[in-house]
């Protein structure tokens, strides 16, 4: 999130020209510092082993991209992290950037989803043995920003979802965090 205050000299441009003024180039985001671009938090969660990403592009123009998968294999905690959250840990290839800490690695989960694109889509799955998984209470919070919307679901997916709310016992997970978990809904 951008705090900004939209100063008189600003409110002329398109929102596109005002973003092109703020953000530094090649940046949906306002970088600490500017090594630490998309891409490396895209490998973050790639070297990390969290998750696949893959970028799908248009036929005929390879620069635009039509639409993003994220398959997710594990979420860390900060346990995990036996060398202290705010020290780095070496990239397993090399990388411009040599190592990264779990500030970097929560960050990666946001980052990695401000591509600018007018016509992009998401589908995000986790992997079959993920509902064994413990998500960290920032995972959650990010899932309610970023994850399913039960206003998209197709009428017969509606249906198996009422149900499935009905019949899961409580659990400190939302109910549609665990009917993706469960049911692979991207």
């Amino acid at each position: 999130m951008v705090d900004l205050t939209i100063e008189p000299e600003f409110d002329r441009p398109s929102v596109f020209e005002l973003c092109k003024q703020i953000f530094p180039h090649g940046f949906n985001f306002l970088p600490e510092d500017l090594a630490k671009t998309k891409t490396f938090y895209e490998f973050i969660l790639v070297d990390s082993k969290s998750a696949e990403i893959t970028h799908v592009p248009y036929k005929n123009d390879p620069l635009k991209i039509i639409y993003s998968k994220l398959r997710i294999f594990r979420v860390l905690t900060p346990s995990y992290w036996k060398q202290g959250m705010f020290v780095g840990k070496r990239f397993s290839q090399p990388f411009k950037s040599p190592s990264y800490n779990y500030r970097d690695y929560t960050k990666a989960w946001y980052i990695v989803f401000w591509l600018q694109a007018h016509n992009h889509s998401w589908f995000v799955t986790f992997c079959k043995q993920a509902y064994k998984m413990h998500f960290p209470q920032w995972f959650q919070n990010w899932w309610m920003y970023f994850g399913l919307s039960e206003e998209i679901f197709l009428v017969e997916v509606q249906r198996s979802y009422h149900l499935f709310q009905q019949s899961i016992y409580s659990s400190p997970l939302s109910k549609t965090f665990r009917f993706a978990l469960y049911f692979q809904i991207p």
